[in-house]
């Protein structure tokens, strides 16, 4: 019986590269059919068929809950790293244009501005900070508490390492979009307040050691968001 259930699950267990395209599909999918304004029932019902479909991707190597180190940086033992969910684009200090995502001059939105998520080895806890809009966060293995519409708060991260993918920041531009939406300005004319932001990433690994990192966030004149990685 036992080599007929790990049979099954080796079967139903995604590789690497099923996983990381069923992200990008996910995404892909969403923003092409996803339009809206600033309705919140609307962004709900998206983030909870988002996250429905997250999760059936990624059940049985949730269950099996093995292949320890298949996420993690190998090497340096406080290695970090960011990555945008829908591409697995790391975002470096060259900065990348993210394609999950669009903003109208008229306030509305196409697919969501930017999902994050780290990984790396050893990570205690890591507490981030919006400067300027609103972050929820979500962890897609039901093990942490969740966060909405905060300006900051603190994750713990944990030994087991091939759980960061799962551990989701969303940055929300609610203030760029109700600004969009209830004046006659574009992109273009937005403050820089309005248009820039920085999420902060303060790391503490096991051995407390500290490393301070920050993603700035540009919406640029097209509407598409451009990220950067700081410090």
């Amino acid at each position: 019986m036992a080599y007929h259930i790990n049979d099954l699950f080796q079967a139903c267990t995604p590789k690497e590269e099923q996983r990381s395209r069923m992200l990008r599909e996910i995404v892909k999918k969403s923003a092409e059919k996803t339009e809206w304004k600033t309705d919140a029932s609307l962004r709900l019902q998206f983030k909870k068929r988002l996250l429905q479909l997250l999760v059936a991707g990624m059940l049985c190597l949730l269950v099996l809950g093995g292949g320890a180190g298949i996420f993690s940086l190998m090497g340096d033992k406080k290695a970090f790293a960011v990555y945008a969910i829908g591409s697995d684009t790391e975002i470096t200090e060259a900065g990348v244009e993210l394609s999950t995502g669009i903003i109208f001059d008229d306030g509305t939105q196409k697919g969501e501005a930017m999902y994050l998520y780290v990984q790396g080895d050893n990570i205690n806890t890591i507490r981030y900070t919006c400067k300027n809009q609103y972050m929820h966060f979500t962890d897609m293995t039901e093990k942490r508490q969740s966060y909405s519409m905060e300006k900051q708060f603190t994750v713990t991260y944990g030994e087991k390492s091939q759980d960061y993918r799962y551990l989701l920041v969303e940055w929300l531009p609610e203030n760029t979009v109700r600004a969009l939406s209830d004046a006659d300005v574009t992109i273009e004319n937005l403050s820089g307040e309005l248009r820039n932001d920085m999420i902060v990433m303060e790391v503490t690994f096991k051995d407390g050691s500290t490393v301070t990192k920050a993603v700035a966030i540009t919406i640029q004149d097209n509407g598409k968001i451009l990220a950067k990685l700081k410090g």
